[in-house]
């Protein structure tokens, strides 16, 4: 494998990473009652399904384990970011002035 082939492999695997931790972050906030093991597993079961409509339309794009993996990694370190700015910034309680 050439110098280019591996770099080409790298952009692809870390663009599938970064695509997905927004999804995480959002998913924390906006689900606030819901665990971080299952807004974990709910990205990966997207990512699952993103594959599979891949595989069944046979339209060019192949299915593939390696996406499924680095977007559940992109989704892990989105929610691990969520947690720790969770931490760090702790909450503000708005005030209504009379």
């Amino acid at each position: 494998m050439g110098s280019n082939e591996i770099s080409m492999i790298f952009k692809q695997e870390a663009a599938n990473a970064i695509m997905f931790a927004p999804i995480a972050i959002f998913a924390y906030y906006a689900l606030r009652t819901t665990s971080r093991l299952s807004v974990l597993a709910g990205c990966a079961a997207f990512s699952c399904v993103i594959e599979l409509i891949q595989w069944l339309e046979q339209a060019g794009r192949t299915a593939d384990i390696d996406d499924v993996t680095f977007n559940s990694l992109g989704a892990a370190l989105g929610l691990a970011a969520a947690t720790i700015a969770s931490i760090a910034m702790p909450r503000r309680r708005l005030h209504a002035r009379v």
